[in-house]
This record gives C-alpha cells, sequence and structure tokens, in this order.
C-alpha cells in the first residue's frame, strides 16, 4: 500500500509539472464558462432554468474527454514508446501498479475539475443544484462515464506506436465523440436516422443520464438504456485484456 500511494504522489507530482495537461482539464472548463455565460448574461433558457444550468453537464464531461481520451492515450503511448513499464519491471517495480496511479492520478484531477465547476457555476451563477439523491446519482454516473473515457483512452493508446500518433487520434476522436454526444451541440435536432444511430454511442448515454440528472432535464432530451452502457464496458474489456495480451504490456 505504501508503494502505491508512493507511485501515486510521484505521479502527482509529474502532472504538476505538465501545466498544459493542468490547463485542459481543470482551469479550461471553468474559462468556458465564464466566457460563454458571462458573454451571454446567463439568458434563461426554461422556466427558472439559466444557460449555466445547461451547461454544466457538458462542461463536467470536456475534463473526461481532455484527461480521459487525449491525455490517458497519450500516458500509455509515451509508456510504449519509451518502454517505461518494461523499466519499472526490470527495476523490480510492479508496472500494473503504477500504470494503476496514473490513471487514479488523472481520474482524480478530472474529478477536481467537475467539482470547481459546480462550485464556481453556484457562487457566481447561481446555478441550480438538484436534490442530494440526484447529486449522488449525478456523481456515480460521472465514475461510469470516466471508466468508459479512460477505456477509449487506453485502448487508443496501446495500440498507437508511440505518443505522437496515440495524440494524433485521440484528438479528433475526442472532439468527434464530444460532438455527437451533446456535449457541443443539441443532438435531439439531428436527423432521425442519424440520431438513431449517435444514440448508441456510450459517451452519448452518458452525457444525457448526466443531463437528465441535473435542473436541465425539462428542456430536451433523449432515451437512455443502461444495457448499452454495459455492453459497451464489456467490448471495451475485451479490446483492452486483447491488446495487453498482443501488445505484452
Amino acid at each position: 500500500m505504501n508503494k502505491m500511494l508512493h507511485y501515486f504522489w510521484i505521479d502527482l507530482k509529474m502532472m504538476f509539472r505538465v501545466p498544459l495537461s493542468l490547463f485542459f482539464t481543470i482551469l479550461f472548463p471553468q474559462l468556458l464558462m465564464i466566457v460563454l455565460v458571462s458573454t451571454n448574461n446567463n439568458p434563461i433558457i426554461y422556466e427558472n432554468i439559466h444557460q449555466v444550468d445547461v451547461l454544466i453537464p457538458s462542461l463536467c464531461l470536456f475534463s473526461l474527454f481532455s484527461s480521459g481520451i487525449i491525455g490517458f492515450s497519450n500516458v500509455i503511448g509515451i509508456n510504449k514508446e519509451k518502454k517505461l513499464l518494461e523499466m519499472y519491471k526490470l527495476k523490480g517495480l510492479n508496472p500494473s501498479h503504477i500504470l494503476s496511479m496514473q490513471l487514479l492520478t488523472n481520474m482524480i484531477l478530472s474529478f477536481i475539475s467537475m467539482i470547481l465547476v459546480i462550485i464556481t457555476s453556484k457562487l457566481f451563477y447561481n446555478a441550480i443544484i438538484p436534490s442530494f439523491n440526484l447529486l449522488i446519482k449525478f456523481f456515480l454516473v460521472w465514475i461510469l462515464a470516466a471508466i468508459i473515457m479512460f477505456a477509449i483512452g487506453f485502448i487508443i493508446g496501446i495500440f498507437s506506436k508511440n505518443g505522437k500518433v496515440s495524440q494524433t487520434i485521440s484528438t479528433p476522436v475526442s472532439f468527434v465523440l464530444m460532438t455527437i454526444s451533446g456535449v457541443l451541440a443539441n443532438i435531439t435536432t439531428f436527423p432521425s436516422n442519424v440520431l438513431r444511430i449517435v444514440r448508441y454511442n456510450p459517451t452519448t448515454q452518458v452525457y444525457y443520464y448526466l443531463f437528465n440528472n441535473w435542473a436541465a432535464k425539462p428542456l430536451h432530451s433523449l432515451e437512455t438504456s443502461w444495457y448499452v452502457l454495459f455492453i459497451w464496458i464489456i467490448i471495451f474489456a475485451i479490446i483492452i485484456l486483447y491488446g495487453i495480451k498482443k501488445k505484452r504490456i
């Protein structure tokens, strides 16, 4: 346990040495909210729901796209490129423990980003905070979203040749997923035949689970299905296990 905490502390310090990563994971969602809400004077969207209430689920997921898909895929790609895990093993360290702590560090930073989004939106824009039960459910769904996002990042990283390739792939993948998930636009306005396809996207499902458990529920919604998420998690698990065995990580 002491070794695990030591790995975690080392990785956390390394994260703070990469200002760009911290900016997009923690600070950028706050700045994006301030710019979007302040420039529009936080207009009323529906009844007592303001623009900030609609933005919160999107901004809470934004850091996961940045840290989970782009950032973590780059971590895995660099580990492969520089053979860091093999080096750790030769030094008597457990590569799986180090990889687990890298995952935990990135997830914690994303969680901090989500909490800051909620606090900032409440303090400065008087955002609506749902009931305690809905808030707990919101956090649990966010954890499920984190598992899915980091799984996608892991898959991209493990099948990429190096960190540069993983970043080249993960960045457009992340923005495409944000677009078809509803994070960047209201996808319920998409053509019905397109909507029937994108609704089965895992990031679309988690976004609307978060959206439905926040104050913006009366606006627009999309039918969600737990079985879709669990099927995707099983698929991702199979791909990851195959990748670990094939790439010998």
